[in-house]
């Protein structure tokens, strides 16, 4: 059995015992409470240069001056922005002004085949003003495909054999070109026992081709006892005037192109052609030159073909064959055989007509 221990406590104990703890919870209250953080004071002044500077507001007198400076800056590198573009641009079109490529596949003089033929017709009207042009009020059209400079002269003496229908005959011709000055003259005649044959071509010789100024060709073919035919080509060309006359039923016409040419002066052309540009010749490549007929110009067609073996009483030779498609008229073809060993001269020329064929075969050139 546990021992029971009786406490007795005194009121006097009792009062003791409350006053310590009294005092206790008085000193931990005050405590915590000292433990809260105190309120800071703000500073009586703030250190301008931290903050940012206040926009001030500016006068109408300073805000017009401000908006002209502004727009006259603005205008300034403007300008010299476009300068800079343009003597850039000026610098470009002299460094790469196109030309026309050698051995394009076609070149036509109308302005249809490779890119720089056109261009070299829209400069060129002002340096042919010089050469016999006129002055260029009217743009033309570049007649000249490639650039030669017509050197030299030539006479070829022909055997002709002409073959009309069922009529056939032997025969004799002559090619003449000559040169004088800034002109030349080009002259073929050929005759057979039934008929003659002729043409005959003048123009002018400028740095970079030749052009016809008058032009004229005639046959005369009898029919047994039947009478004769007459017919052929006459024409006039005025380059001053930019006019081209054609003296049969077309009468006078605007001339649309820089040069214009006729079979003879075409000819001559083609010979200067494969002088200077020999690669010109390949098989395939073609050119085109505005010829002259009786009442309009034609754009003709010449295609150089591969090279053949031709034989002339001069001797045997490697020639380059040219052929000449006219679309109309009387003389529909002209096939012309260039002989590179005697300085590219035509020893062997056929002339396709509606109704019959000429064909020359050199005896002698010089």
């Amino acid at each position: 059995m546990p021992l029971i221990i009786p406490l007795k406590r005194s009121a006097k104990n009792v009062l003791f015992s409350g006053a310590v703890h009294g005092a206790l919870l008085l000193s931990l209250w005050f405590a915590t409470s000292d433990l809260r953080t105190p309120d800071v004071k703000p500073p009586d002044v703030i250190d301008a240069t931290i903050l940012p500077a206040p926009a001030t507001e500016k006068t109408p007198i300073e805000h017009t001056a401000e908006v002209t400076r502004l727009n006259t800056s603005a205008q300034v590198q403007a300008k010299n922005s476009a300068s800079h573009d343009n003597k850039t641009t000026s610098s470009g079109t002299e460094n790469k002004q196109p030309t026309p490529p050698n051995g394009s596949n076609i070149t036509a003089a109308n302005g249809t085949a490779a890119s720089a033929d056109q261009i070299q017709a829209a400069s060129s009207d002002e340096g042919n003003t010089a050469g016999g042009n006129g002055g260029g009020n009217k743009p033309l059209t570049n007649g000249t495909p490639v650039a030669v400079k017509p050197i030299g002269g030539f006479q070829i003496q022909y055997d002709a054999h002409v073959n009309k229908g069922n009529i056939e005959a032997d025969g004799g011709a002559t090619l003449t070109f000559n040169r004088n000055k800034g002109n030349y003259t080009a002259e073929l005649v050929a005759h057979a026992s039934f008929g003659k044959f002729s043409a005959h071509s003048e123009g002018e010789l400028r740095e970079n081709t030749l052009a016809t100024t008058s032009f004229k060709d005639g046959r005369a073919i009898k029919f047994l006892g039947m009478g004769s035919e007459h017919t052929g080509s006459n024409f006039k060309v005025d380059y001053a005037a930019k006019e081209i006359n054609f003296t049969g039923s077309g009468g006078t016409q605007p001339l649309t192109y820089t040069a214009v040419y006729d079979y003879l002066s075409a000819i001559a052309y083609l010979q200067a052609l494969l002088q200077q540009h020999p690669e010109q010749a390949r098989a395939g490549n073609s050119l085109q030159l505005p010829i002259g007929k009786r009442t309009v110009i034609e754009m003709a067609t010449v295609t150089f073909k591969p090279v053949d073996r031709l034989s002339t009483q001069e001797g045997a030779f490697e020639a380059t064959p040219a052929s000449i498609k006219i679309p109309s008229g009387s003389i529909q073809s002209i096939d012309v055989w260039f002989v590179p060993d005697k300085n590219y001269r035509p020893l062997q020329i056929e002339l396709g007509f509606v109704s019959g064929k000429v064909k020359l075969v050199s005896r002698k050139s010089s």
